[in-house]
């Protein structure tokens, strides 16, 4: 689906994506776009580069790649482009990356002790009922063990709502 008199590059999830992203000020991996505390002038200029990137044809960003690793410029993460890396894979139709295997699985490590952390707290923290008549004495402490979240939520509420 494009825009009607548009290129068909200009897909509607493309654009609409851009236009929320940039009225959250987070992209999809959860970075800040612009710093609101900012001036009007680097706001704008944040907001309009997040806007040609959903407007830009691919080549265009292949063709900034490669300057910049021909001029060895630095990305913003630290990265320094490969002007070989850049140039194969315009060649050959497939961006080559370096990896760092370690810190990669580090950090899926950490995602995963994250998420087994949040699983956890689900089940073993105190439910907060809306109730005005189950008060702090109905409601116990978290269970190291709890038997299943159904038959607590059952005896929670048998004790609140006798």
């Amino acid at each position: 689906m494009h825009f009607s008199g548009g290129p068909v590059f200009l897909g509607v999830g493309i654009v609409s994506g851009a236009v929320t992203d940039i009225l959250r000020n987070q992209d999809s991996a959860g970075r800040q776009i612009y710093n609101p505390q900012d001036t009007g002038f680097n706001i704008a200029s944040k907001t309009t580069e997040r806007l040609w990137k959903a407007f830009s044809p691919g080549a265009f960003d292949t063709g900034a790649r490669i300057i910049k690793a021909g001029v060895g410029d630095v990305s913003d993460s630290g990265r320094a482009y490969n002007l070989f890396n850049k140039l194969f894979g315009a060649a050959a139709g497939q961006r080559i990356t370096e990896v760092n295997v370690e810190q990669a699985l580090g950090f899926k490590a950490s995602k995963f002790s994250r998420d087994i952390r949040d699983a956890s707290s689900l089940s073993t923290a105190t439910p907060h009922l809306p109730s005005r008549r189950c008060n702090q004495v109905c409601v116990e402490p978290p269970y190291t063990q709890p038997p299943s979240l159904v038959d607590t939520c059952r005896a929670i509420a048998a004790r609140c709502f006798q």
